[in-house]
């Protein structure tokens, strides 16, 4: 035969042999010599087509966060296909595990987007024949930080003649690690403009409070308090 398979010694009695431990999708030619004492003859070449299978040496898919709301998916073919025609799916598994995000007979690549900003996401690329279907590793990537939203108002826990003691909790949406809260105080006659009295810069990371005290005020004065958050994508 040729493609490096060679059946050899066969009885005279023998008509019929099996050969294993061929590559799928893989086309082979096949020729039978008969020998006497006197020489050979060899027949004419038959050419044969092993059948398709699951494909293999499936790579992973690759992610690039493209800042906060979005995510470059990128995928190959795999090392072999083992098949004429193969079709791609991108599987999405963290945070939930989804639908397809998308479905493709070519390599090629994917912008996701309308995601949660500094939120992790994991995907799966899927390649399928008629053999079957194979998968590769989940692979995880974290969008990129974003300005935080949902800051409430700090409350006051105490109040004297000079001092004010001022308690919060942090921003309902975060979007990156806090890096500092900036407190800002205003006197109701002077609505337009802000004047800052004391900035605090902590690093805060989780669920909680902080808490600090500001001593810069008259007695008597009504005074309006706002805030500010920063995460790194803010600075």
């Amino acid at each position: 035969t040729r493609q490096g398979v060679s059946i050899e010694n066969q009885s005279a009695n023998e008509l019929s042999v099996s050969i294993t431990e061929l590559n799928a999708f893989t086309e082979y030619e096949f020729a039978v010599s008969a020998a006497t004492v006197a020489g050979a003859t060899i027949s004419g070449f038959v050419r044969i087509t092993t059948l398709e299978a699951v494909p293999s040496g499936i790579l992973n898919p690759s992610l690039s966060a493209q800042g906060p709301n979005s995510i470059l998916i990128t995928w190959l073919e795999p090392t072999t296909p083992n098949a004429a025609s193969i079709t791609y799916t991108i599987l999405q598994t963290q945070p939930l595990v989804t639908a397809a995000i998308i479905t493709s007979s070519t390599t090629g690549s994917f912008l996701l987007s309308n995601l949660q900003p500094f939120s992790p996401y994991s995907f799966v690329l899927v390649v399928c024949n008629v053999g079957g279907c194979g998968n590769s590793s989940a692979v995880t990537v974290t969008t990129a930080e974003d300005d935080p939203s949902g800051q409430l108002p700090p409350t006051v826990i105490a109040s004297t003649t000079n001092n004010i003691s001022l308690e919060w909790t942090p921003p309902s949406q975060p979007n990156g690690i806090i890096t500092s809260y900036t407190l800002s105080s205003r006197l109701p006659s002077l609505i337009l403009s802000s004047q800052p009295i004391h900035e605090l810069g902590i690093r805060f990371h989780g669920a909680g409070y902080a808490r600090f005290p500001a001593n810069t005020f008259n007695p008597g004065f009504l005074t309006t308090i706002s805030f500010r958050v920063r995460t790194f994508a803010t600075e």
